[in-house]
């Protein structure tokens, strides 16, 4: 099976999954293009994409869902398989999405039946996978840095702030007691639910009395599910620093932010491939607090700090609780609280520690394997390796 793998925009995944197809025997070209400024009108890219498919693939696949690889694919008959590892997608719109040749896969069971309770039965849910092969060969130096605690991500910034200083006093207090709420609750996002025509009609009415433009209910959404990730994380930030020797690796740290974590030691982004596992093999205790968009899902950070024989401390999600045993393969928390008390009793148990990292590595290895993701996906779509 001769399969064009199309490299639209940077990702981490795609040379493992790559590497993947061609173990299992296909022929996999790999071709990079560049990224559109328009996701949906780009008659340049949508041409060069239709002259490949039709010089001869059996079918194309793409890191994360794009509209113009789904209709070039749709005009050449050739199917198309995605798998996002962003959540939520980064779509406005359901545009492109419902060709007969499209197989999308979600790693989120609750944003795959978002989509498909509208009717889209192109989309499926597929968890991710990680590449333990590639991470077994990052070796730790005996003089590197060690940590307790570590969390490789990013302080989202958020529009939400500058929304809410537009907002009356009302509709303030609303949102304060949404945001509230939302932040002391694990395992159940509802503050999107709330996101009402109502509600979003009452913000707008506020944004354009202060001569602001309105804003689409994806927006509001993704504004607001950002601005809880931000408190999510700058929060446990704050305290585990204060009680143990923790590093945050992110690309970026205002200044004001770092200034509020003088105890965090503030590592620059790390290279996915060699310095990433290299801190997860190192830190005793990575944490995973989870975008809460994702509201079902495992993410590919907690995947890739398992498949590297890190231990995994994260909140709770539904699927990483359906696919893993909580206290033996990995370990979740439900509030702040409880995750600085089982840093602290992780940090001091060293042999119980390292047994669940084990087990997770081990689940992961055989479980959330390139390959064998792969191949779901590839019959679920039809199509035979």
């Amino acid at each position: 099976m001769k399969v064009l793998f199309c490299r639209i925009f940077i990702n981490y995944t795609q040379e493992s999954a790559a590497k993947a197809l061609r173990d299992l025997g296909c022929d996999v070209v790999e071709k990079q293009y560049y990224t559109p400024s328009d996701n949906y009108h780009d008659s340049r890219l949508l041409q060069m994409l239709g002259d490949d498919i039709k010089s001869g693939y059996d079918v194309v696949m793409t890191i994360n869902f794009w509209p113009l690889v789904a209709r070039a694919s749709h005009e050449a008959g050739v199917p198309y398989i995605s798998w996002s590892y962003d959540c939520p997608m980064n779509l406005k719109s359901e545009k492109d999405m419902e060709y007969d040749t499209n197989h999308i896969f979600i790693f989120d069971r609750a944003e795959c039946e978002k989509y498909q309770n509208m009717g889209l039965r192109s989309v499926h849910h597929m968890p991710l996978a990680t590449d333990t092969g590639l991470w077994d060969k990052a070796t730790v130096a005996e003089n590197a840095p060690r940590y307790d605690v570590s969390f490789l991500g990013s302080l989202y910034e958020s529009t939400f702030p500058q929304i809410y200083l537009r907002l009356n006093e009302h509709e303030q207090g609303w949102w304060n007691g949404v945001i509230k709420s939302q932040l002391l609750i694990y395992g159940y996002y509802f503050a999107d639910e709330l996101i009402t025509e109502e509600r979003l009609n009452e913000t707008n009415k506020c944004l354009e009395d202060a001569g602001v433009g309105s804003i689409s209910r994806r927006q509001l959404s993704y504004s607001l599910g950002s601005y809880l990730a931000y408190q999510d994380r700058i929060t446990i930030l704050g305290i585990l620093s204060k009680r143990f020797n923790m590093a945050f690796a992110t690309g970026k740290m205002p200044e004001n932010v770092r200034k509020l974590l003088p105890e965090l030691t503030v590592l620059p982004e790390q290279d996915y491939s060699t310095k990433m596992p290299l801190l997860f093999k190192s830190t005793k205790v990575n944490i995973n607090p989870s975008l809460r968009l994702i509201r079902t899902g495992i993410p590919q950070r907690a995947l890739d700090i398992m498949g590297a024989g890190g231990f995994l401390l994260s909140n709770y999600q539904p699927e990483l609780a359906e696919f893993f045993e909580n206290g033996e393969e990995a370990v979740m928390y439900d509030s702040v609280q409880d995750a600085v008390e089982k840093c602290d009793y992780y940090i001091r148990h060293d042999d119980e520690r390292r047994r669940i990292a084990r087990n997770g590595y081990i689940k992961v290895k055989n479980e959330f394997n390139y390959e064998k993701q792969l191949r779901k996906m590839f019959e679920l779509a039809g199509l035979h390796l």
